[in-house]
């Protein structure tokens, strides 16, 4: 599971991008409910998101009464990296990013990411040009900070980028692909799947036992590639917004 920081919290990177309060919970429990409520309400805040885990019906119920509004349901998949691994493709040539790819890698976020129905497109009152510029901005600081990715793949297809995977090692026995994003004209040639398996490696040689990856539940399509690949579901969550004006 991806670390999240305890409890309810102030997002100032939302804060920015949006121009209002904004506070999160990384897992809400109905314990933390009433605590998040009451500090939202302290604070002036304008928008609380929390996720919530997909076994916790009580506490979605309880969010539900509470005037919280389902904006994105996610899927964990995970591959255990002990075993023998998916041999590379040699049709398609992965790599770590270098600084050259900057500029390109950024112009891919754009292009991939536009109109993206992550949870803050699902929020109508969101503005959806701000919530485009949520990838760019992941990109952006992956290729700029250690702090943010602990590694950019990207995926050559006749001189140009065909995709990249953000990757992050959450602790020193999971890695994760934090972003997956290939070109529209390069889906279903292979770049997706050169990209799994190169994570699937570059996770195992930095010594993790397994490797996960969030995708939409509903994308059916993105899910096959990974599940080929011996990844499996581990868990589903979902995404809630509240207003409280």
């Amino acid at each position: 599971m991806r670390p999240e920081p305890a409890g309810v919290y102030r997002s100032a990177i939302d804060e920015e991008r949006f121009g209002i309060r904004v506070a999160r919970v990384g897992w809400m429990t109905r314990e933390i409910l009433p605590e998040a409520l009451r500090y939202c309400r302290d604070e002036g805040v304008s928008l609380l998101m929390a996720k919530c885990m997909g076994t916790e019906r009580r506490t979605v119920h309880a969010m539900e009464q509470a005037g919280f509004l389902l904006m994105e349901t996610m899927l964990c998949l995970a591959a255990d990296l002990r075993g023998p691994l998916p041999a590379k493709p040699d049709s398609m040539r992965v790599r770590p990013f270098r600084s050259d790819d900057r500029a390109e890698i950024l112009r891919l976020a754009a292009s991939c990411f536009r109109g993206y129905e992550s949870h803050y497109h699902a929020d109508e009152r969101l503005d959806g040009s701000k919530c485009d510029e949520i990838q760019v901005d992941w990109a952006r600081r992956a290729c700029d900070s250690r702090e943010v990715a602990d590694e950019v793949l990207v995926a050559e297809c006749e001189g140009s980028l065909g995709g990249y995977f953000i990757l992050k090692r959450n602790s020193s026995e999971e890695a994760d692909v934090a972003v997956a994003a290939v070109v529209q004209d390069q889906r279903g040639t292979g770049v997706y799947e050169a990209l799994v398996v190169h994570s699937m490696h570059w996770a195992a040689a930095g010594g993790a036992k397994r490797i996960t990856g969030l995708v939409q539940a509903t994308n059916v399509a993105v899910q096959r590639t990974p599940m080929k690949l011996g990844w499996v579901p581990r868990y589903a969550y979902f995404t809630f917004h509240k207003w409280f004006d």
